[in-house]
């Protein structure tokens, strides 16, 4: 095979780099949704993994937050008592990037899916760990609530003039 311009690659016969079909080897399936666990609950990693994710675990804030700085996540799922580098970061985030991310809160204070617990938790889903089995139906029930949601507030919002003159 010859070698590729591309530094360190190696390209096929047919021209496809070789590092694409070595690429997945590091993670299960790359159409599977990413997750980042950020907890020591092995509960919550088996839970999450089962309800479709590939599944990426971190136990303290130091190890997240860069992670989260730097790729995106379709799930990241915490404990109740997020570690405050976590919740300083999340609170950072732009509204646009925040509504993109979808938090999970399990802990065995939360009644699962109450709707209040998890706005006052900043979440979008809230789960007693006892309720960990039904976890990816919880989720495709809070990702559909979202995302009805958040079709209404974008319509409104191209809807609505700016302060700046147009529209949104």
């Amino acid at each position: 095979m010859p070698r590729s311009q591309y530094t360190g690659g190696r390209r096929q016969q047919d021209g496809r780099d070789v590092r694409d079909a070595n690429a997945t080897r590091g993670r299960a399936n790359l159409n599977k949704a990413r997750a980042l666990v950020c907890t020591k609950d092995p509960q919550v990693k088996k839970a999450v993994n089962m309800a479709g994710y590939d599944v990426t675990t971190v136990t303290t804030g130091a190890e997240a937050v860069p992670l989260l700085r730097n790729d995106r996540w379709d799930l990241v799922a915490t404990q109740r008592h997020v570690d405050l580098d976590i919740r300083a970061f999340l609170g950072g985030l732009s509204g646009e990037r925040r509504r993109e991310l979808f938090l999970l809160k399990v802990d065995d204070h939360f009644k699962t899916n109450d709707r209040f617990e998890a706005w006052h938790e900043s979440a979008d889903l809230v789960v007693h760990t006892y309720d960990l089995g039904g976890l990816k139906i919880l989720i495709e029930d809070a990702r559909e609530e979202k995302i009805e949601f958040y079709k209404s507030f974008r319509q409104t919002q191209r809807e609505t003039p700016s302060r700046l003159g147009g529209y949104a």
